[in-house]
């Protein structure tokens, strides 16, 4: 089929390029820059296989395609892995955070404080956080209770 379409192109612009040479509207210069035109433009219609198949610099144009997707594939991959991966972490903070809300909510309730088998529950719950929890937690929770403390102590005076 593409020699055809090269056959036929071929043929059409050789036959514009005489019919306009004989009748003078173009010259022998243009005549032969359409005729040259012609002859490669259905050169590379015919072998446009072969063209795809040119090396410059140790690379080929099918070789190129290839690499892009590959490339590709792979940046895709890694994405879908990181998502995953992104996933699990948040599934796991969100547990943890959920078991922390259950035994705060079940040692608060208790008088004289939480019970140091409670307290060690929670360390290991901020422990296997602590990738996520920002450096300074441990300054704001302080900071936290002491304002708490100090509104206590207000109302109770």
């Amino acid at each position: 089929m593409k020699e055809i379409i090269a056959l036929l192109f071929f043929l059409c612009v050789t036959v514009i390029t005489f019919y306009l040479s004989i009748t003078k509207q173009i010259d022998t210069k243009l005549t032969a820059i359409f005729l040259g035109f012609s002859i490669i433009g259905g050169f590379l219609m015919a072998n446009h296989d072969l063209i795809k198949k040119v090396r410059y610099k140790d690379m080929e144009i099918e070789t190129f395609q290839s690499q892009v997707t590959q490339i590709k594939k792979e940046a895709i991959d890694d994405i879908h892995k990181d998502v995953e991966n992104q996933k699990k972490a948040l599934t796991n903070v969100a547990e943890t955070m959920t078991k922390m809300a259950f035994v705060l909510a079940d040692g608060s309730g208790r008088w004289g404080g939480f019970p140091e088998s409670y307290l060690k529950q929670i360390q290991q719950y901020r422990d296997s956080l602590h990738q996520y929890i920002d450096p300074n937690l441990d300054k704001e929770i302080s900071q936290t209770l002491h304002n708490l403390e100090m509104q206590i102590k207000k109302k109770q005076e």
